[in-house]
């Protein structure tokens, strides 16, 4: 049965007043979601910690990434485990071990786990709000001296006795209160690098998330483009850009107040959120405007696009003093590769000659850059 634990509250640092977590939450994931603590965190800088401490606390440890897979490179992980039992793919009981044990992890509390083999270990989950990006494992250990469990268990696996007891006497010694000291110590950990995991995810939210709409800002713009062009060269795919600009947005401003304009803006960009695709993105530009990148989409995609998005811009439903906004926006495209240059400024000069040529109805421009 594994021993239980008191429940470790992992303190993560919340975001700012001023920055809309509700609209973050449902931008697309690749915004959003973090795929492994090696996201948040250097890998070097894991690495370091890692080895410190498995020096220092003489237990194995190794950081893994939510889907198990390693992040960092084990500190002291016994012969037995890297060398024999992860090699025997028919049993997999390290799998299973770390199916069971991740499972245990995300209940919020740092368990020892008794792998099948007899072994023990601690593992513990590392937490970004509620998100789960990685885990914080010791490597097994035993509390019996030349673990006659492993003994039996090699040779039923066709391991001989001399080579178990070889690989027996390697693995770290220690009791059932030595491995509580050590979980308790390694939730601390944990909780120091959870803290350091939110902080530098606020941050990279704040460098690329505008605060008012939630969306990518600028930057995140031009660096998605710039990996979106050179992508699209190297496989030969389109790609369109689309600028959009809110007509008249300083009447509406004037009109019904800076309150009303915000939160026409935000209607605005959780529409343009909800009618692309998970590979499209879009982000705010300036005040009043936004760009929206359009994947595999040709110039008679993106204006179909375009005409969508203006409908919808005008479907908005803000109110104020008693009666609807309106709100209605116009739109320039271009496309890649019909330009030959490979230059997101240039682009950018592009789309807004588009857009400055751009009335109702919509009336597009293509691409004029030199070959």
């Amino acid at each position: 049965m594994a021993a239980q634990f008191k429940p470790l509250e992992v303190v993560v640092l919340k975001p700012g007043r001023n920055t809309d977590m509700t609209s973050l939450r449902t931008r697309r994931p690749v915004e959003t979601e973090i795929d492994s603590i090696a996201d948040v965190v250097p890998v070097p800088v894991l690495q370091q910690v890692q080895d410190t401490f498995s020096t220092a606390l003489r237990i194995p440890l190794l950081f893994v990434s939510p889907d198990g897979a390693p992040v960092t490179k084990s500190s002291g992980l016994e012969m037995f485990c890297s060398q024999f039992t992860r090699k025997i793919q028919a049993k997999r009981p390290c799998a299973h071990c770390d199916r069971c044990s991740h499972g245990i992890a995300e209940a919020g509390a740092p368990q020892i786990y008794h792998c099948p083999v007899g072994l023990k270990d601690v593992s513990l989950a590392i937490r970004v709000a509620d998100q789960v990006v990685g885990y914080l494992a010791t490597a097994l250990v035993t509390s019996e001296p030349g673990a006659p469990q492993i003994v039996e268990w090699g040779r039923k696996n066709g391991m001989t006795p001399a080579a178990a007891l070889s690989y027996a006497s390697r693995i770290p010694v220690e009791t059932s209160e030595r491995l509580t000291e050590v979980a308790n110590g390694l939730a601390a950990l944990v909780n120091i690098i959870s803290e350091l995991a939110a902080t530098t995810r606020h941050i990279q939210l704040t460098a690329y998330t505008d605060p008012l709409t939630g969306l990518p800002n600028r930057v995140k713009f031009w660096e998605r483009l710039s990996q979106e062009l050179e992508s699209a060269e190297q496989q030969n795919y389109p790609v369109s850009i689309l600028l959009i600009d809110l007509d008249n947005f300083r009447t509406i401003n004037t009109t019904f107040g800076h309150e009303t304009g915000d939160q026409v803006l935000k209607s605005v960009a959780r529409i343009l959120a909800k009618e692309i695709r998970a590979s499209d993105m879009v982000a705010r530009y300036g005040s009043d405007s936004f760009l929206v990148i359009l994947t595999y989409a040709d110039p008679s995609g993106a204006e179909i696009v375009s005409w969508r998005l203006q409908n919808k811009i005008s479907d908005c439903e803000v109110t104020a003093k008693g009666q609807k906004v309106p709100v209605s926006a116009s739109v320039g495209h271009v496309t890649y590769p019909i330009c030959a240059a490979h230059d997101p400024d240039a682009l950018f000069t592009e789309v807004y000659a588009a857009l400055k040529t751009a009335s109702e109805p919509l009336k597009s421009t293509e691409c004029r850059l030199a070959a």
